[in-house]
């Protein structure tokens, strides 16, 4: 028997008193107290939240796989080192975004150019749900006022106001305090918790709220949201230009 556990991330209380302890639970839970995961006779699987995989104890007690996004830009590093891939499309990435629409509707390329498909992909960082119920339906949705200029292509305004739209929710999920972390993900591209109390909270906000997303290319590495990188990009630059 197989018995699945999903969503512990909505695991939510009422009260900021209620949150922390609710948080605390679950983090204490999966970091240790193991024996309560289990049932007898029988495998357990749980969806977890994404930043429990960051607590090492975690990996070295249960199996542990994360359900990466696509890989729609090149892996920015190697052997620690920075790759000429960082930023730059994946071809083999961007295709498997469009196959996945052309499983749901096979005439897509009819309201949308490939080049329109491909910016929507890149704008999702290779987050499936921000690329299907954002993005790409944001621009669909919108495309019955513009059937003179279908399929529409990726310089057409309608498609350009979905995108910055997007970019200000995105930048809106964050606060200035968080930016240097944000800084230093997007340069070393690990997510480390210094400890399971604010650290450790401040990232599995950023994780569920998927400012920061995490791929694999063998070994896991992360990159935040790419609808950031010209705001943390402007305050590394105004941060580094105001140090003496």
């Amino acid at each position: 028997m197989v018995v699945i556990v999903d969503s512990l991330e909505r695991l939510r209380g009422v009260s900021n008193a209620d949150q922390d302890a609710m948080f605390q639970h679950v983090v204490t839970t999966f970091s240790g107290e193991f024996e309560r995961l289990g049932i007898p006779t029988a495998s357990v699987v749980y969806s977890v939240p994404p930043y429990l995989a960051l607590l090492a104890d975690v990996r070295n007690y249960v199996s542990c796989y994360a359900l990466a996004s696509v890989r729609v830009y090149g892996k920015p590093v190697a052997n620690g080192q920075p790759t000429e891939y960082r930023r730059k499309p994946r071809p083999e990435g961007l295709e498997k975004m469009r196959s996945l629409i052309e499983r749901r509707y096979r005439q897509w390329n009819e309201v949308l150019a490939p080049a329109t498909l491909d910016a929507l992909a890149l704008a999702s960082g290779g987050d499936l749900r921000h690329f299907m119920q954002r993005l790409v339906s944001g621009v669909v949705g919108q495309a019955q006022f513009a059937l003179d200029r279908l399929p529409l292509k990726v310089d057409d305004p309608l498609v350009q106001r979905i995108i910055d739209e997007n970019r200000g929710e995105t930048e809106r999920l964050t606060v200035k305090s968080e930016w240097p972390l944000l800084a230093d993900i997007a340069c070393t591209h690990n997510a480390i918790a210094a400890d399971r109390g604010d650290s450790l909270r401040a990232l599995a906000r950023l994780f569920n709220t998927r400012v920061i997303l995490n791929y694999r290319n063998g070994a896991e590495w992360f990159d935040i949201h790419p609808l950031l990188w010209p705001l943390v990009d402007r305050w590394n630059e105004h941060t580094n230009a105001a140090t003496p």
